[in-house]
């Protein structure tokens, strides 16, 4: 399965704009927390306190 497969397929099940954009979050913040080329890099992605994430360092 492709990221545009992927793409496709959440335009076709998602009911609403904000449900797409969830389904589309929730992805990113899996691909960057899983892949190991990003995985160390941020302490928190997206977290619920709604502050700006960064990079480690900052």
């Amino acid at each position: 399965m492709t990221f545009q497969d992927i793409l496709a397929r959440y335009r076709a099940v998602s009911f609403s704009e904000r449900d797409k954009g969830d389904r589309f979050e929730r992805l990113m913040q899996t691909f960057l927390q899983t892949v190991p080329w990003y995985a160390g890099m941020f302490r928190h992605v997206w977290p619920d306190t709604g502050k700006q994430c960064g990079p480690l360092d900052e």
